[in-house]
């Protein structure tokens, strides 16, 4: 006992003494912070879940809501595989209707990611996680928006169809199927989902090395004004299989963490 006090009173004085070293700190006053730390965790954790439950109604909050996003992001995915088969179709035969077609499905696929978004904010609890989903529904978003945004300016530069865009959209078509094959089967079967995101990721790689070789040709030509409009296109493709690769990645991250 006597030990024990004397032993407190040392550190006090060393404390005093300027020693930061041997800073002493009484125990219940340890133990008082340590629990304030606690109870700020949960006031911050609390508060934001009151924050989100603000929106929800008395019904909801008995019973949380639980949106089927796996039905929306395989919506989202089955639409994005409608577009660049459009693209296709557009490269192929570049007409007015073409055109028009993949304009529309872009639209339409926006739409659909503005209403799972609106759910991901109206829904108190998910079957993975929200970012996860959120991500995954951007990047899939964002395959159709290159789609589209190739289109576009092929239309503003008015150039042609050739063998290097059509080999390149045939393997964004590719990785676009695989990545709509892999949603379908997410909640049911994560396993082969990764396998189909897998594939897709591969389909990148095939992607970078039709880029390369597209625009290794094209520096070959002489029509510097071509040569920049083209490399733009090229460049619209390139970021669409960027975008897949991301989604075959979120696809295989919701896969680890749900088994």
């Amino acid at each position: 006992m006597t030990h024990s006090v004397i032993h407190h009173v040392d550190a006090r004085h060393s404390c005093e003494s300027g020693n930061p070293e041997k800073h002493w700190i009484p125990p219940y006053q340890v133990r008082g912070r340590l629990s304030q730390a606690r109870n700020d965790k949960r006031h911050k954790t609390y508060a934001a879940i009151n924050k989100r439950r603000k929106r929800l109604g008395l019904k909801d909050r008995i019973f949380p809501k639980e949106g089927n996003f796996y039905k929306m992001l395989s919506d989202q995915a089955s639409k994005t595989l409608e577009g660049i088969e459009a693209l296709g179709a557009f490269v192929g035969n570049q007409n007015q209707e073409n055109a028009n077609r993949v304009k529309d499905i872009e639209r339409e696929a926006d739409e659909l990611r503005r209403i799972l978004v609106e759910e991901l904010h109206q829904t108190f609890v998910t079957p993975m996680d929200r970012e996860d989903i959120y991500a995954l529904s951007r990047a899939i978003d964002d395959i159709v928006d290159y789609a589209n945004s190739t289109v576009d300016e092929m239309e503003i530069y008015e150039v042609s169809s050739e063998e290097h865009l059509q080999e390149m959209v045939d393997i964004l078509g590719k990785a676009a199927c695989e990545i709509n094959d892999a949603i379908k089967v997410l909640e049911t079967y994560p396993n082969i989902a990764m396998e189909h995101a897998v594939k897709a990721k591969s389909y990148e790689n095939a992607m970078e090395k039709a880029y390369h070789g597209a625009l290794a040709d094209l520096f070959k030509k002489t029509d510097t004004v071509y040569m920049l409009k083209m490399r733009e296109i090229y460049r619209h493709l390139s970021n669409a299989a960027d975008r897949s690769d991301e989604a075959a990645n979120i696809i295989c991250s919701i896969v680890m963490k749900a088994t």
